[in-house]
C-alpha cells in the first residue's frame, strides 16, 4: 500500500524497520506520528499527546521486530490504529470508560466491532467448509501460505494457465456465496 508521498509499505520496508534502519525509521516516525496527533487530539489532552504518540511507535516497533502483530505489510496504517485504541483503552482503563466520550466511543466501537468480526469469521468458515476439499487446499495454498504458482501448479498438476481459471473460479464462486449468506444477502 502506498501513502500520501507515494511510498510503499511492503515487506522490503518493513524489513528495514526490523534491522533499524534509521531512514525507514525517520520516515515511520514521521508519517505515523503526523497521523497520530490529528487522531489524539481528539481524545486527550495537548499536553499527552507527544507521550502517547511516541508510546504507539514504539509499541508498533517493538512488535514489528519481534515478528508479531503484523501479517501483512500493507496492513500497517491498521495496526498503528489498532495499537492506538489499545493504548487509549489503557489510558481510560475499563473503570472510567463508561463515564468518558472516549470511553462510550471505544466501547460501542468495541462491541460493533467485535460482533461484526465473529459474524465474518463465522460466515467465512461457512463457506470455505461448503467448498470442495480440493477448492480449499487450492485456496489455502495461494492465499494463506502463499506458496508460488510453480509450486501449486505442481503439487495439483496443473499448468499455471489451469490454475489461473480454477483459482478465478473459486474465488467468485466464494464470494457468491459469502454475499448470498451475508446480511445484505437473503441466507
Amino acid at each position: 500500500m502506498k501513502d500520501f508521498d507515494g511510498f510503499e509499505f511492503d515487506q522490503d520496508y518493513i524489513q528495514k524497520l526490523r534491522i533499524g534502519d534509521k531512514d525507514a525509521e525517520t520516515y515511520f516516525f514521521a508519517y505515523f506520528g503526523a497521523l497520530l496527533h490529528i487522531r489524539l487530539r481528539r481524545f486527550i489532552s495537548s499536553g499527552q499527546i507527544d507521550s502517547v504518540r511516541d508510546q504507539i511507535l514504539k509499541r508498533v516497533l517493538a512488535a514489528i521486530r519481534s515478528g508479531t502483530g503484523l501479517d501483512y505489510p500493507e496492513h500497517l496504517t491498521a495496526f498503528v490504529i489498532k495499537v492506538c485504541s489499545e493504548v487509549l483503552r489503557e489510558i481510560h482503563g475499563p473503570q472510567t470508560r463508561s463515564s468518558s466520550p472516549l470511553g462510550r466511543f471505544i466501547d460501542k466501537l468495541s462491541e460493533a466491532d467485535g460482533k461484526e468480526n465473529v459474524r465474518a469469521r463465522n460466515l467465512v468458515r461457512q463457506v470455505i467448509h461448503e467448498l470442495s476439499p480440493k477448492e480449499r487446499q487450492m485456496l489455502r495454498a495461494v492465499l494463506i501460505d502463499h506458496r508460488s504458482t510453480e509450486e501449486v501448479c505442481k503439487s495439483q498438476n496443473l499448468s499455471p494457465e489451469s490454475l489461473r481459471i480454477l483459482l478465478f473460479r473459486v474465488k467468485r464462486k466464494f464470494l457468491l456465496r459469502y454475499k448470498q449468506k451475508g446480511p445484505e444477502g437473503t441466507a
